[in-house]
């Protein structure tokens, strides 16, 4: 499948016309002699952060990177919506086999270059077959004839497995992520694909870019989302590339399903049901005046009046986040409209709606929660009069239930001056922010377990299978489990909240310098501060950058433990007793919860509480009877002029 939207020597003239280095070093604090409150935080070992490729052409990769983005979204998505509107999918799948197939030199002769002269022979036949009965590759007989296509080869990686390591990272104009090897593979690649023999510039540029839109037509509306949804999609897709090509180079395969692993890795089998419900959506957005800036948010409209449903989503998401929509989606085939806004430690929400220098303190965050989900009402109202039956519900997720528990302690006092919900529903909250944050730590901390002089290696093999799962014609079954231990699932997990951690310091650093961080923060060059970034965990963050930052406005934080007091649900037990449309769904081994915690949920909630049987931290979400139990607590509103029942 071909990514390439024009000529690649174009490309690789115009970088190397162009000369930009990173100049800035990482410096880093010293820690070691620190006395301070949560001192012992500081001297725990830390895994190191793995690094496959060196950026040293960090601000011009940026720049081709945010070139390529900009193409993406006003070129290609364009085209892509005409292209799917003229050519039906039967036709699109034609199409494709037609750019494989005469894409056989590439493959054949990468094959050869590495000796396997069984795969170069069963290319070769695949090519005989389709290109004569499958009249030029339009249809794929040959995968009737038992000769399933092999995984596809190209000259890079035939180089990556001679032993040519390449080190520097290129991000290539509309190619997108390479490396000096696979860059350099990719000329040969071009010369021996047949559409770069024909005659003229301008009629090669137009059949790469015709067979690009064609391989991408499906799936450009997702990436544009999760570029939206990323708060650095260049150091995402630069960090996911690299791996992903090590793990095709080295071959890796990532074995059977372990029914050992971490119960919440099955999290990501939460996701949209229907491919066309998250571009059904719109986006509105708001303007705050604290700020002076606008913050965006998402929703769906029933066709008829509905109540609505606010979802607030986990710790760093983005509204626009996978398994934000896949519960909007619930929502909305359940006879509600649906608005979400992206999690207060989302750069999102942080620059737009935030004064606060660091987000992590509950009585600080929720009343700008609250205000944004006020004026979000307040003009989907004006947009929209009489859409909406008058009832609402709020749900939350990880931090975006315990934010919706805070906000329904607010009920009583605010009933009258403030915007109040008829059902509140909180899923996998954690209780104890201090608890949680150092589960989280604990996870990413795992592979410590590990020898020493193994663990690089070993994270590097992890990182390797999770990426090779991405492989389409990889098929992981919905409950299955995954091929990793519970110390390669507890680390992946962990390492997702410690990428989330990275992108809440770099933002708010960014914006409001708390003099912790030594190494200078760019927009054009964020890796070197990202490697001194790396080096904080949860707990860390909490005692380095948020206690400090409100101890020194709020003289009733005297002392640490008061302020993890605060950010306890304990400290709200008799509002949240009495408020009997809250509602809470947890797991029995959810590790954001003590055993302490579960006790106090069950003592403040009694009815209201479900508690499931595993999935650990929202990893059971995509089961459909875990919804249906979920949604059941809005039982009785008003859906579409009728009271939902099941």
């Amino acid at each position: 499948m071909e990514r390439r939207f024009f000529s690649l020597p174009v490309g690789l003239a115009l970088l190397l016309t162009f000369s930009a280095c990173s100049t800035i070093e990482t410096e880093k604090r010293d820690w070691s002699a620190y006395k301070g409150p949560g001192n012992v935080y500081f001297q725990l070992e830390e895994p190191q952060p793995v690094e496959l490729l060196d950026d040293p052409l960090e601000p011009l990769n940026r720049a081709v990177g945010a070139a390529n983005f900009i193409f993406l979204a006003y070129v290609v998505s364009p085209l892509s919506k005409a292209h799917r509107f003229i050519f039906p999918p039967a036709v699109r799948r034609r199409i494709e086999n037609f750019t494989y197939t005469v894409a056989y030199p590439k493959r054949l002769v990468a094959n050869v270059l590495q000796g396997q002269v069984r795969t170069a022979g069963i290319e070769t036949s695949r090519f005989l077959i389709n290109g004569t009965i499958g009249i030029a590759g339009i249809f794929d007989p040959a995968s009737d004839f038992g000769l399933a296509r092999p995984d596809p080869e190209d000259v890079g990686l035939a180089f990556g497995r001679w032993g040519w390591d390449s080190r520097i990272y290129l991000n290539l104009p509309y190619y997108g992520s390479s490396s000096i090897r696979d860059a350099t593979g990719e000329l040969f690649n071009f010369a021996l694909t047949p559409t770069s023999w024909l005659p003229g510039g301008v009629l090669v540029a137009s059949a790469s870019l015709f067979q690009g839109i064609n391989s991408q037509c499906d799936r450009v509306d997702d990436v544009l989302r999760m570029v939206r949804a990323y708060p650095d999609p260049y150091e995402a897709s630069r960090f996911f590339w690299s791996i992903q090509r090590s793990a095709r180079i080295a071959r890796v395969d990532p074995g059977e399903s372990n029914p050992g692993n971490e119960e919440t890795l099955m999290a990501l089998y939460l996701a949209v049901s229907d491919r066309s419900f998250p571009s059904s959506g719109e986006t509105g957005e708001i303007f705050v005046p604290a700020t002076g800036k606008y913050l965006p948010y998402s929703y769906w409209l029933q066709p008829a009046k509905a109540p609505l449903l606010f979802i607030l989503p986990g710790l760093g998401s983005h509204r626009e986040n996978e398994r934000t929509i896949a519960l909007a989606e619930m929502g909305y085939s359940r006879g509600f409209s649906v608005v979400s806004i992206s999690s207060s430690f989302h750069p999102e929400f942080m620059s737009a709606a935030s004064q606060q220098e660091v987000p992590g303190y509950p009585p600080a965050d929720v009343p700008e929660l609250r205000n944004a989900i006020e004026q979000v009402h307040s003009d989907l109202n004006t947009r929209y009069p009489d859409h909406f039956t008058g009832s609402r519900a709020l749900m939350g997720v990880s931090m975006g239930a315990y934010h919706t528990l805070y906000l329904a302690s607010e009920q009583e006092s605010t009933a009258s001056k403030r915007l109040g919900f008829d059902r509140y529903i909180a899923v996998n909250p954690p209780v104890s922010l201090q608890y949680g944050a150092s589960r989280l730590d604990k996870l990413y901390s795992a592979v410590n377990t590990w020898p020493e002089e193994e663990r690089e290696g070993r994270i590097v093999k992890t990182l390797q299978k999770a990426s090779s799962l991405s492989d389409p014609t990889m098929k992981v079954e919905p409950g299955k489990g995954f091929p990793f231990d519970l110390e390669e699932s507890m680390y992946l997990i962990g390492l997702q909240y410690r990428l989330i951690l990275r992108s809440i310091i770099h933002d708010s650093q960014k914006r409001h310098d708390l003099d912790v961080l030594q190494t200078e923060i760019n927009g054009w060059q964020p890796t070197a501060s990202y490697r001194e970034i790396s080096d904080y965990s949860w707990m860390e963050y909490f005692y380095a950058f948020v206690y400090p930052s409100f101890s020194a406005k709020d003289s009733e934080l005297e002392k640490a433990k008061d302020f993890f007091d605060r950010g306890d649900l304990r400290s709200l037990e008799s509002v949240l007793r009495r408020n009997k449309s809250a509602f809470v769904f947890t797991s029995d081994n959810d590790f954001l919860l003590s055993e302490d915690d579960h006790a106090w949920l069950d003592s403040t909630f009694n009815e209201r509480l479900t508690v499931f049987e595993g999935g650990g931290h929202t990893g059971n979400l995509y089961k459909k009877e875990v919804q249906d139990r979920i949604f059941s607590a809005l039982e009785g509103m008003q859906v579409s002029g009728e009271v939902t029942s099941r």
